[in-house]
């Protein structure tokens, strides 16, 4: 990560005028509840390796709590600025409701205190914690009220900094009874092993109930194995990670045999499209291969991309692209041959997972991801494949610890 720097009084009030901005341009294109996510984090530097950490522990509670209410993403940002990580994420819900839900994390997580957790209605209008029937937030270190602590400068800045790193070594070292992944797998697998039999007497063969049972029991543990590799990958694929980049490279999917790209792949080229305006990277890989439509994916997305205001000059054309791995390979070259290091990979949230541990095993540099807006029901299909499909990248490409570093 590169050198941490502190930032001033003038860089958080001129951030604070661009997120308003960026929550107005979201909110216009994606009506719904608008969750603004930033942390609480006291002192001059913001983007540090502890607030990263923080960070990424309440943004998977933050999925966690919206997969668990069962509402509908309809877009996610992440931004890694001077000023601390912050995230914007809309879902389709009531935003009260989604006030309530974000308002327990705060009051529920053991580094909850540290989350701030806004929510916006259509009009930008803040839900505010009395509209759920909670108390303004308590200060770090004495439990008064903060905007009271903040405004006597009650606590110096080492205090709070201090209680921060206290509550989060609380969370670390499992001190608040937070779930600990691999504990959780560990008494998980035990308990689905099959006990072990008392040894048979000689000559005498196991008994059918048995073996039937050994089966029943492997079997359901190579379908909990599964369903854990399929949610790793959806909650992966839904943590985009956007920041200034060379290069935005968008993985080719079908296109029909009049040249136009089907729904599902025209929503890649409208994510690039919309990063490319915000000049998140001035120029755009298209790779694919030809279809069995017999259309060259590559061309049919270039197509698409200057009839929308792209200019010829930014993209860059791979009808190499038959594959994942075929894409990672042209994009390495293409970046090393032109002294380029950091590049976002765009393409649906299932197929994000393989596309970034493709990038990250063949070394490209920073490896960002940011995921197409488009759902359907074949995507419980695609799903279902990404699972052996990674498996085999795993053992065939990437090596597992890349494969394994793309799901965490």
């Amino acid at each position: 990560m590169e050198q941490t720097r502190r930032v001033t009084l003038q860089d958080v009030l001129e951030n604070n005028e661009a997120r308003a901005a960026r929550q107005q341009a979201i909110i216009q294109q994606y009506p719904g509840a608008l969750i603004s996510f930033t942390l609480v984090m006291p002192g001059p530097k913001k983007d540090t390796p502890l607030s990263r950490r923080i960070f990424e522990v309440g943004w998977k509670e933050l999925l966690r709590r919206v997969s668990r209410s069962g509402w509908i993403i309809l877009t996610s940002r992440i931004l890694y600025l001077p000023t601390g990580p912050e995230a914007l994420l809309v879902v389709d819900a009531p935003p009260l409701e989604v006030k309530q839900a974000m308002a327990l994390i705060e009051e529920e997580h053991t580094l909850g205190r540290l989350f701030d957790l806004d929510v916006l209605d259509q009009t930008l209008r803040p839900i505010s914690r009395t509209a759920v029937a909670l108390a303004p937030r308590a200060c770090l270190i004495c439990g008064q009220p903060a905007a009271v602590c903040r405004r006597q400068r009650k606590h110096s800045t080492e205090e709070l900094l201090s209680a921060v790193r206290a509550r989060y070594h609380a969370w670390h070292n499992g001190l608040s009874g937070e779930p600990d992944l691999e504990k959780d797998l560990e008494v998980q697998s035990l308990a689905s092993a099959p006990a072990a039999n008392p040894p048979l007497p000689k000559g005498r063969k196991p008994e059918t109930g048995t073996l039937l049972h050994s089966l029943l029991v492997f079997v359901a543990a190579i379908a909990a194995l599964y369903l854990a590799a399929a949610g790793l990958i959806v909650r992966a694929g839904w943590s985009d990670e956007i920041f200034p980049a060379d290069l935005l490279v968008v993985l080719g999917n079908e296109v029909y045999a009049d040249g136009t790209p089907s729904p599902r792949l025209a929503a890649r080229l409208d994510k690039a499209i919309e990063l490319f305006t915000q000049g998140v990277a001035p120029q755009i890989i298209v790779s694919g291969g030809e279809g069995k439509s017999g259309s060259n994916e590559a061309v049919a997305m270039a197509g698409y991309l200057k009839a929308r205001g792209v200019p010829e000059e930014a993209l860059v054309l791979d009808s190499s692209g038959v594959n994942t791995w075929a894409t990672a390979l042209f994009t390495k070259e293409y970046m090393r041959t032109h002294g380029l290091n950091r590049v976002i990979a765009v393409s649906q949230y299932f197929h994000l997972p393989r596309t970034r541990a493709s990038l990250e095993a063949l070394r490209v540099g920073r490896v960002g991801t940011a995921t197409a807006q488009y759902v359907e029901q074949r995507d419980w299909f695609s799903i279902t494949r990404e699972v052996p499909a990674l498996a085999f990248y795993m053992l065939c490409h990437t090596g597992i610890a890349a494969g394994l570093a793309a799901l965490f």
